[in-house]
């Protein structure tokens, strides 16, 4: 998200052209204190990954691209009571466990 809203950003600031925005680095902490802090550094792939979304150890996560469009779905519509899934299947779901081979 941050990505995508700098990138935006820069767009819309003309005055910015010739600017690169470099990939993103977060820094990690330890809130307790006992480890070094280490610096995250992650790729396009990433960031490809976390806006269309991907698979890791069995299990699917959604991408931003879908999060955002069901929170405008959300705001449209005021239900806020199911999901928008459960909402356009009427209520029915198949039940897709991740059973392991």
């Amino acid at each position: 998200m941050y990505d995508l809203a700098i990138n935006t950003w820069m767009k819309e600031h003309s005055e910015l052209d010739g600017y690169t925005v470099m990939p993103m680095k977060f820094i990690f902490c330890d809130t307790g204190g006992w480890a070094d802090p280490v610096v995250l550094s992650i790729t396009k792939e990433d960031l490809v990954n976390g806006w269309h979304g991907f698979k890791l150890r069995g299990y699917t996560y959604r991408g931003l691209k879908d999060l955002m469009s069901d929170i405008a779905w959300h705001v449209e519509t005021q239900n806020w009571a199911t999901s928008k899934a459960i909402f356009e299947k009427k209520g029915e779901l198949l039940l897709e466990l991740p059973y392991e081979k």
